[in-house]
């Protein structure tokens, strides 16, 4: 009894033994597998497109829709045939040789010599004056030339349709090279996300069904990948293509009022039917109904009796024919019927013409609105990143890695169909162009910037960052913020541009020089790196007591800072409205910009008189340095930003500064829960 009860003892211990090794190799195994998910995430958002925009010029739509296109050996080829044909069809004057030979077989069935020859021959020369002759042949050579250039005109119709095909062909091709880039990177990511899977599934973390949507996708990406790759291969373009074109194709909208009042292109076809008129009439001119020849002639005959007896005579006459009955009141009716069929059929053409250019532009906007959603659901898969990846910062105990992967197969496929969508916008374009005039183009069409659609707040502004903040706060963190809030452009101190935020690309860097200090030789002005992309002076003329009563001097002492400065790097100038209105506008002048602050923000009034009062060239670009103190929340703010820039020619904002907005959101947070709804 004693050794069954230690042998169910030593059984139970390995049991629980084996338990705890299950577990450890289980954990570690998880271990494995969000490590494999980690490097999956970051790989794949640093290739996604997440940032991905649209460039505003247009003049790459030229090099689209109106290819550098060898046409001239095909057309001259076509002209050079009809001109042979017209050489073989040429009048011969009316000149024309006749013979013949007439035998008698027997005489007369009455009487036994009933004939007067046996044989006859006949040569002679004949010669059509009117119709179809000498007089007639200039009226042919007019008909000629008239369907020479019919034929002419209808050869660039048929230019421009083998053109729309090709132009047709090459979008798709523009569109799958992007596609196709795109697919690669979506089946590298599914590969992995297969790969996690298996490992899931065999840990029992994940059901089956999952597996399958995975390879369901995976077998989609290929056929997808595969079709793309085999119509780039095997479509023949008749002209060189820019492969730089793939990431550089803008959001092209229309302009409706300006469209709805261009006259359609349908010049070509008027000319045609122009010509088809001019023809008409020339080939059913009354005057050569009338026919007029004459003729001379060799005569031989032999006679019947005598095979040794012949004669010979040469004669001459003359033939004309005149209809009997007289139609010509009904055939130039006949004729201006005609005239005004053809005319109407053009007016007809041309108003069928406006109808369909006004339906493929309601399309047109169709596909603009469903472009529209795609992106914006693009934008929210990129926020649900963006948030397990603050999730990650935070250490949130909440993030996974696995619902980033998920996020990203979502964006990937959003993308391929905002990149589908775009491609049949811009398909749509081609025929709607066909209509319009090049010189047309700029009137009616423009580039859309899509990114500031759905920003946050009413503009992306501009920041100032004080190097408390970098003591304070990490990169990371600042960088989010600044994402957060579509700040693309922050101003920094040189020292903290060199030993933090030098090597971050993820926003455009200003650097802060101190106007006074420089001038004061209190720090020297450095030579900065030539990777700085612009400075932003900042002056405050109060910081020297002596500024009023040695105003002139200050000014001409910052005038050459501001130009000096401008020789080496674009430059931008805050300034508080001290200075006199002269040197405000002549500082304005060396970059073409100003940026203007204000000690009180309290009295938006006030600001806008003053800024409005300054007389400012249109062509500058205004700034406004916006302190948050004045504020009791962010809606405030926005709300007092909308307003200038309503009122005023402000374009830009100068949020300052970093620390400071910060406070203004926690009081905005603080007030939100004291006010819960």
């Amino acid at each position: 009894m004693k050794i069954l009860l230690l042998f169910i003892c030593v059984c139970h211990v390995l049991m629980l033994s084996g338990q705890a090794i299950e577990v450890v190799n289980t954990s570690s195994t998880f271990d494995k597998i969000k490590h494999n998910l980690e490097q999956i995430t970051q790989k794949y958002i640093d290739k996604s497109l997440l940032m991905q925009e649209y460039p505003g010029d247009l003049e790459i739509l030229e090099s689209i829709y109106k290819p550098s296109v060898e046409t001239s050996k095909y057309k001259q080829t076509f002209l050079d045939f009809r001109q042979a044909d017209i050489a073989y069809n040429k009048s011969t004057a009316g000149l024309s040789l006749t013979g013949g030979y007439l035998h008698n077989v027997k005489g007369s069935i009455l009487e036994e010599d009933g004939f007067f020859y046996l044989n006859r021959w006949q040569a002679g020369l004949n010669w059509d004056i009117l119709k179809g002759g000498l007089l007639n042949e200039k009226s042919s050579n007019q008909i000629n030339q008239v369907q020479y250039e019919i034929d002419s005109l209808q050869l660039t119709q048929d230019i421009n349709l083998r053109l729309y095909g090709s132009v047709f062909d090459y979008i798709i091709y523009l569109f799958n090279g992007q596609k196709i880039q795109l697919v690669q990177r979506h089946q590298h990511l599914l590969d992995k996300e297969l790969e996690v899977a298996y490992q899931l599934y065999y840990q029992k973390y994940i059901h089956w069904e999952e597996v399958l949507t995975l390879m369901s996708k995976k077998a989609e990406v290929d056929v997808a990948l595969k079709n793309y790759i085999n119509y780039n291969k095997k479509v023949e373009l008749p002209f060189s293509f820019d492969a730089t074109l793939l990431n550089r194709l803008p959001l092209v909208r229309i302009d409706y009022e300006h469209m709805k009042s261009i006259r359609c292109d349908t010049l070509l076809q008027e000319k045609i039917t122009e010509l088809a008129v001019k023809k008409d009439r020339l080939e059913n001119n009354w005057k050569f109904k009338p026919n007029l020849s004459t003729y001379v002639r060799y005569n031989r005959y032999q006679n019947p009796s005598n095979e040794i007896n012949q004669r010979d005579f040469i004669a001459g006459g003359i033939q004309f024919q005149i209809p009997i009955v007289s139609r010509k009141k009904d055939f130039i009716n006949r004729i201006d019927a005609k005239e005004q069929w053809l005319k109407l059929k053009n007016q007809t053409f041309y108003a069928t013409v406006r109808n369909e250019l006004l339906n493929h532009y309601y399309e047109y906007e169709y596909m603009h609105g469903a472009f529209i959603d795609f992106y914006h659901k693009k934008l929210m898969a990129i926020n649900q990143i963006n948030r397990e990846l603050s999730k990650k910062q935070l250490q949130d105990p909440g993030y996974s890695p696995l619902e980033i992967t998920k996020h990203l197969d979502n964006l990937y496929q959003l993308d391929l169909e905002i990149l589908d969508q775009q491609q049949r916008m811009y398909l749509k374009l081609l025929k709607i162009l066909q209509f319009v005039s090049t010189e047309q183009w700029p009137s009616i069409l423009y580039a859309e910037d899509i990114t500031h659609l759905f920003t946050s707040y009413h503009e992306t502004h501009k920041m100032r960052i004080e190097p408390v903040s970098f003591k304070e706060y990490s990169i990371d963190f600042i960088l989010a913020y600044l994402q957060k809030n579509s700040i693309q452009n922050a101003i920094v101190p040189l020292d903290s541009y060199n030993r933090h935020v030098k090597n971050y690309q993820e926003c455009e860097w200003s650097i802060l020089l101190d106007a006074e200090s420089i001038i004061s030789q209190e720090v020297p002005l450095k030579e900065l790196d030539a990777s700085i992309s612009s400075v932003y002076l900042d002056i405050n003329p109060l910081n020297f007591k002596d500024f009023e009563s040695n105003k002139s001097t200050y000014q001409e002492l910052y005038l050459e800072l501001a130009k000096n400065l401008s020789g080496k790097h674009k430059i931008e100038i805050s300034l508080p409205l001290l200075l006199d209105e002269t040197y405000v506008k002549i500082l304005a002048k060396i970059n073409n910009q100003i940026t203007l602050k204000f000690s009180e923000n309290n009295d938006p009034e006030k600001i806008i008189t003053l800024i409005n009062n300054l007389g400012l060239d249109p062509d500058i670009d205004v700034q406004l340095e916006l302190g948050c103190d004045a504020f009791l929340d962010r809606f405030q703010m926005e709300e007092f930003i909308q307003l200038i820039k309503e009122s005023t020619n402000v374009k830009s904002i100068v949020i300052h500064d970093f620390e400071r907005l910060l406070t203004l959101e926690s009081n905005t947070i603080q007030l939100y829960e004291k006010q819960r709804f």
